[in-house]
């Protein structure tokens, strides 16, 4: 079922005004302001409730994981009403109003301009750019795909090789296909009637050229109205990302969820003014959206000359400025390169030039260098493009035809291939900030130890990404019932291979128990493990979540490594949920409880209760007092916290059999429990 909400714009306002009938030829410029408000500031960083009226309660549980205890910065705060009131006595009103460049964008006549730049309340004006949209360069409309590339969940058809060059078939396998995690699109507009994408989970939808919330082609022309195929190249984009037709295409992230922003014209030329992109994106960061996928990009115009090559340097174009600073807040900004390569500009174009986008070039199926792709460096000399994924003959949905399909080629296609891996990583590690996720595509792409200019860091390796901080986990587990009790079964994946001896799950019954270790069994031939939580009736609660360890030492714990959410299951049911932890509450005091299992032989869990933001130490000493193992070290926010130990000291040699002590240290407390190890 699609679910279309209609949600009121937090973050921008629109009021589309242009004296038409007084002859007078009118440009649209950007004003930008000199300041803001600093009693509303001062209110953003105390009241939690005016926060929620700026953005949603999604949104700032993104942000948090950047910016802690201080979502909202000052880049969030309104444009001063009073400036635009004195705008409006002018005559000026605003078509975009951008918060997060204080700004915003008027139709002025150009005589006029000189007077607001004298305004003693506005920094500088300027004129309001208009951006190219990378269009494919050729496309081949697909008659019958191919049924090939089955595998154990679905049949992929034709998009076998763009899913399969980026590793995602292996990570779908493992039952990680984006669940949980909401993708933005800013496009030309969306045909969500297409058979590929009719049964996409849609969120919400805003059209930002006609001031509607329609993102499909409208009929008529002018406001209200769109040009036959409006809608042609974000149909084509969103499929390869969030279109699933099986036998025929899937896309990279199918299960996802959407924002669909509409806010490119292709009336006259195929461009869009910045301040529509701009909206846009500010508009996704107010629903919460984890990551934003744009396949635009400017290059030039015969009739005027907005940026030159000089300015792809990171701080000059408006939607650059604008997809760094939503990278910051949190938002995993993903960008075409741009299909420049062959031609004059050649370079990466705006907002692909910024310095924490991931701007994304085009190979071939056999991972060759498309022509048309754009190259490195930027005007500043970083390496660009970031990462590649397939951009020749990607298999898309067609607009105007329900079951139509083509084969296009573009940086415009491989963009949203390489944000639904992002949202694979995502969806497997929550609580990654956006940061994280951009290195763990780099890091792992093919050439992460010698990036350069024309591949970036390469092609982009899903299976390796959504392992490189831990092992990952299928974005839901299977519940069935059998005799005993709820058998739970998860997919455990790492590129450098799973200790099977510590995958483990952590079951709760009812409300308040504690959490008891269960070792979980490897079946082979597969990813898959399962165990069986011992339930001797139905209708009881039942809590649980995993942990693991690959080859390397590094664990993981689903559904959140924070341990803020849980799983939660009714036995005798097969329905699982994602909840809020009720064992994260705020303890009043800083709390070391005793562990679980004592004795162990394997691993045990160690429960702290931490009041404040605080650095603490939690520690493992022999019976002579000899540090064996330092568990945590650093800060922490407010919550219970599950540490364990698996019985190894610093060096990861398994100690003694024998007892020993565990020690946490915190601002005014400290407190030791005893432990025993069994071999």
């Amino acid at each position: 079922m699609i679910i279309r909400t209609l949600i009121i714009l937090l973050s921008v306002v629109l009021f589309f005004v242009r004296d038409i009938s007084s002859g007078v030829a009118l440009e649209k410029y950007w004003v930008f302001f000199k300041d803001k408000d600093a009693n509303l500031l001062a209110k953003a960083s105390q009241d939690i409730s005016y926060q929620r009226s700026l953005v949603s309660e999604r949104s700032l549980k993104r942000r948090a994981k950047l910016l802690g205890d201080s979502p909202i910065t000052e880049s969030d705060i309104p444009v001063s009403t009073h400036y635009l009131e004195i705008l409006s006595e002018s005559g000026l009103h605003p078509v975009i109003i951008s918060r997060w460049l204080n700004a915003g964008s008027f139709y002025i006549d150009n005589s006029q301009v000189e007077e607001i730049r004298n305004l003693p309340f506005v920094v500088r004006v300027a004129r309001v750019a208009r951006l190219l949209i990378p269009r494919p360069e050729s496309g081949q409309i697909i008659d019958t795909p191919s049924i090939t590339g089955k595998t154990s969940q679905v049949v992929y058809g034709s998009s076998f090789k763009q899913n399969n060059l980026v590793g995602a078939i292996g990570v779908h396998e493992a039952g990680i296909t984006g669940k949980g995690i909401l993708i933005g699109m800013i496009d030309t507009g969306f045909n969500t009637n297409h058979e590929s994408l009719i049964n996409a989970d849609i969120i919400a939808e805003r059209d930002f050229i006609n001031n509607d919330f329609v993102v499909s082609d409208e009929t008529g022309g002018g406001l209200g109205g769109d040009v036959p195929g409006q809608d042609s190249h974000g149909t084509a984009t969103f499929s390869a990302v969030g279109g699933f037709s099986e036998g025929i295409l899937i896309g990279t992230a199918y299960q996802a969820q959407f924002a669909l922003a509409k806010t490119e014209d292709i009336r006259g030329e195929t461009s869009i003014e910045e301040d529509f992109w701009v909206a846009g994106i500010e508009w996704l960061d107010s629903l919460g959206a984890d990551i934003v996928s744009s396949s635009l990009g400017y290059t030039t115009f015969t009739d005027v000359s907005y940026y030159t090559p000089a300015d792809m340097n990171g701080n000059t174009a408006v939607t650059t400025i604008a997809a760094d600073l939503a990278v910051e807040k949190g938002i995993v900004v993903v960008v075409s390169a741009g299909n420049e390569g062959n031609g004059s500009w050649r370079i990466i174009s705006a907002p692909a030039d910024g310095d924490n986008v991931l701007a994304v070039g085009a190979v071939w199926s056999d991972s060759s260098l498309a022509g048309f792709s754009s190259r490195g460096p930027t005007a500043d000399g970083r390496t660009k493009p970031d990462i590649l994924a397939q951009g020749v003959s990607v298999i898309s949905a067609v607009s105007g035809n329900f079951s139509g399909y083509s084969a296009l080629n573009g940086t415009s296609l491989s963009c949203p291939i390489a944000a639904g891996v992002a949202a694979l990583i995502l969806s497997a590690h929550p609580e990654l900030n956006s940061f994280q996720v951009g290195a763990a595509l780099k890091e792992t792409a093919g050439l992460s130890n010698n990036p350069n200019n024309d591949f970036g860091w390469g092609v982009i390796d899903a299976f390796a990404a959504v392992s490189y901080f831990g092992p990952a986990f299928s974005n839901f587990p299977v519940v069935e019932n059998v005799s005993g009790g709820s058998k739970i079964t998860t997919n455990v994946i790492s590129k450098a291979g799973i200790d099977n001896a510590a995958v483990l799950m952590y079951y709760a019954l009812g409300d308040g128990a504690s959490f008891v270790s269960l070792p979980m069994n490897f079946e082979e031939g597969s990813s898959r493990y399962s165990a069986v939580i011992p339930v001797s009736s139905p209708g009881q609660k039942i809590e649980f979540y995993f942990s693991a360890r690959d080859l390397t030492g590094k664990e993981s714990i689903f559904p959140d490594n924070n341990q803020d959410f849980v799983f939660n299951l009714v036995s005798g049911e097969t329905e699982v949920s994602r909840i809020q932890n009720p064992r994260r509450t705020i303890p009043t005091d800083f709390t070391l409880s005793y562990n679980y299992p004592n004795p162990f032989n394997n691993i045990t869990t160690i429960e702290v209760g931490i009041k404040q933001t605080a650095d603490i130490s939690l520690n493992i000493y022999d019976v002579a007092g000899r540090l064996v193992r330092t568990i945590q070290k650093g800060s922490l926010t407010p919550g219970t916290y599950l540490f364990k130990w698996d019985g190894t000291n610093s060096a990861g040699i398994t100690v003694a059999s024998g007892l020993y002590f565990y020690r946490l240290n915190a601002p005014g407390f400290t407190a030791s429990r005893k432990l025993a190890f069994v071999k």
